[in-house]
Formats: structure tokens, sequence, C-alpha cells
């Protein structure tokens, strides 16, 4: 991917982030001697919308009553009684179109677009320009490989992008590692996009195919097959509680993996992928933390999305219930949009973080490990507390 120096000097775009109060959690461990019994799991955060400012209210003019000779209906002398009949058609014509019209509509709601149905593409977003990078920030990277150099049993792969510089951490960041559910967040977003360019709409009904039910994350594959979702529910579920089942209905009401990745292509990803449905254990579908980050930049910049989707897709990211990853690694006051993975043979959290400085920066943690190996949290935990550190103690 193309590297060019930040410029200097250039006002930063307004926070996506800044108008979401930071929410208080539970107390942590330690990091560097973490206990498992500490942990939050499932803490779900409050969160405030920020409501615009409101214009005064002011009455509106009250107008003096018209003149008696006003409301008195003055008939023309030249004026001659319709037809009866003629009244009479086009009334049943006016009645029939109603009629129409309201049958087109209840069909409508009780017909939703079918499963495999093909959206069109959006043209919003489309063949994004390359992430221009800035200066390497060799301090913090050598402190993070630092970090890791005790498991050399565990591979990180990192990427680090300040928001508003556009300096880097690149740890390993272009390599191509299993996704697990972090390629839900760039679903997240085709999804948006969709929506934005017409092609899909959040109330639209999804039906719950049985051969899409998954297992694994996600709670909808207990419900009955064939039931109806929106897709505003699909997307939630999607990424609030990372349901497995949810995905795979919004891939193929997407157009298929297929289409999917042409899509990531035409974005500009380089190694971003899907092979498989989820849960995909084996890990066929994959990603890199600068792929990852790239979305990430593209969502604050309001490039690849409506600026009104944008909030509502940062809505959703932020209410992830699992938190033991970089949540974990920052304090109370620090505001974070992030999603997940988590698979046997990876563990990876990618973000975007605001610190109460007003510092802005976006993360993609991956750490390759031993099966389950529970040491993948506690060094994605430590990345992310150097990480949060370096920011908050730099300028804004």
């Amino acid at each position: 991917m193309a590297q060019a120096a930040a410029q200097q000097g250039q006002p930063s775009p307004p926070s996506p982030l800044a108008s979401i109060t930071p929410l208080p959690r539970p107390e942590r461990s330690t990091l560097a001697s973490p206990s498992p019994a500490k942990t939050r799991k499932n803490s779900r955060p409050r969160h405030l919308h920020a409501v615009p400012d409101q214009p005064p209210r002011t009455e509106p003019a009250v107008l003096p009553p018209p003149p008696a000779h006003a409301l008195k209906e003055t008939a023309s002398p030249r004026q001659r009684p319709l037809n009866p009949w003629v009244v009479y058609g086009s009334r049943c014509v006016i009645s029939l179109v109603g009629i129409a019209v309201l049958a087109g509509t209840a069909m409508v709601g009780i017909n939703p677009t079918p499963p495999n149905a093909i959206a069109p593409t959006a043209s919003l977003g489309q063949n994004l320009p390359p992430l221009k990078l800035g200066r390497s920030m060799d301090e913090l990277g050598d402190r993070l490989k630092t970090i890791a150099a005790p498991f050399p049993d565990l591979e990180p792969a990192v990427f680090i992008l300040d928001l508003d510089t556009y300096d880097f951490v690149n740890l390993n960041g272009t390599a191509s590692i299993a996704a697990a559910s972090t390629i839900k967040l760039p679903l997240l977003i085709a999804a948006f996009q969709e929506i934005d360019g017409g092609g899909l709409t959040i109330q639209e009904g999804l039906a719950m195919e049985p051969d899409l039910i998954a297992t694994g994350s996600g709670t909808m594959q207990y419900d009955t097959p064939g039931r109806l979702y929106s897709v505003g529910e699909v997307l939630e579920k999607m990424i609030i509680i990372s349901d497995n089942t949810a995905t795979n209905m919004l891939i193929r009401r997407l157009g298929g993996a297929e289409r999917v990745n042409q899509r990531f292509s035409d974005w500009g990803l380089t190694a971003t992928g899907i092979e498989n449905d989820l849960p995909d254990l084996a890990g066929t579908n994959v990603t890199t933390p600068i792929d990852l980050v790239h979305l990430l930049a593209q969502i604050h910049q309001g490039k690849i999305v409506s600026l009104a989707s944008r909030d509502r897709l940062l809505n959703i990211l932020q209410r992830v219930e699992r938190r033991e990853l970089l949540p974990e690694g920052l304090d109370d006051r620090a505001v974070i949009a992030h999603k997940t993975g988590d698979i046997g043979t990876m563990l990876g959290d990618v973000g975007m973080v605001e610190t109460p400085t007003g510092k802005r920066y976006a993360i993609a943690a991956l750490v390759r490990r031993p099966h389950n190996d529970d040491r993948a949290r506690l060094l994605i935990q430590n990345l992310s507390r150097t990480t949060y550190e370096h920011f908050l103690n730099a300028q804004p």
C-alpha cells in the first residue's frame, strides 16, 4: 500500500466518537499479572446519543379572522351542474386506484426480499484511495515488540494508525491471517454502503434459512427456521453478540461470498476475503491488520459510507458485549468502537479509540496462537494499554 508523508498542520476532521460520553466500567486487574476471574466478558457499556442543538421555538403568527363576506360561497352565473354519471365514474376509478395501492403495500410488507436476492452494488465509496501514511512511530513500535518478546510461540500482527497525523506502527501488519469474527467489520460496512445506495433498507425482512444456521457465537441458531428478522436486527446481532447465523444471512443477502469479495477488492483491500460461511473454525476467511485499519480510517474520514450511516455503524460497534481485549487496556474515560474475533488458532480485536485528550487512533491486533492459548488475550490487553498510554500522553 502506498505510503506518503502526512500533511502537517491540516485541521483534524470532526471526531465521530466525540459526542459519545465515555462509560463507567468495572474494576480491572493489573495487566502485568491479570486474573481470569476478574476478566470482563459481557459488560455492556451504556451509550448516549448526542442530541443536536435545536433552534429556539417561536409561536406562529396569529392572523385576524377573514371578513364575513369572504366566507360566503359565490356561484358563477355560468357554472353548470356536473353530469351524475361522470361523477359516479370518476369515483369508481379513484376507488380502484386506492385499492390497488393498498394491496401493493400489503404485499411488500408480507413478502420480504428473497434471501438469495442480489442487491445492486452501491456506487458510494467504491475505488477508495490508498491509505496515505505519515512517519513510523518507532518508539511505540519498539515498546510493543518488547511486550511481545516473552511469548515467542505467539505471533502478533499489529497495525496502529494515528487518525490525526497518519503516523503508524507496523508489526507484521500486512500478514494475511485468519479473520474469524473480525470479518464482520467489513461486512457491516458493506451493508451500510448498500443501504446508502438504495439496494437495502434497515426495515427489510430477511428469513433465517435452515442452511444458514450456524453454531458457535450468537443466539439466532436457537430460533425457529424461517423466522423473519429486519436487516437492522441482523446487523446488530452480527456485531453486538457476534452472531454467526446473522452473518451468514447478511452474506447471502449481499449476493454471496464472490460478490462480497469483489466489493472488498473495489475498496482496495489487499488480502481480505470470505471463503466459507461462519463459524469458519478452520480459518479460511482471511484479512490483514492494515486492511482493517484502512477501513476504520475511511469511516473516520466519512469516505466509505454516508455520515448518517457512519453514526449508526459506530453506535453498533460501541455496543459490542465482549470487552476483555482492546477495551481492557483503556481507562474509563476512553471511547472505543471495535469488533473482536476468536477461533482456536487466532484471537484478535480491531477498533477506533478516542482518548479524553482528544487524540484518536485505529488499532488492529490479531494474534496467531497455539489452540485456545489464553496468553493471547493477555498480550492484546498489554499491547492496548501501552498504545493507549502513548496517545494519552501525546499532544492532541
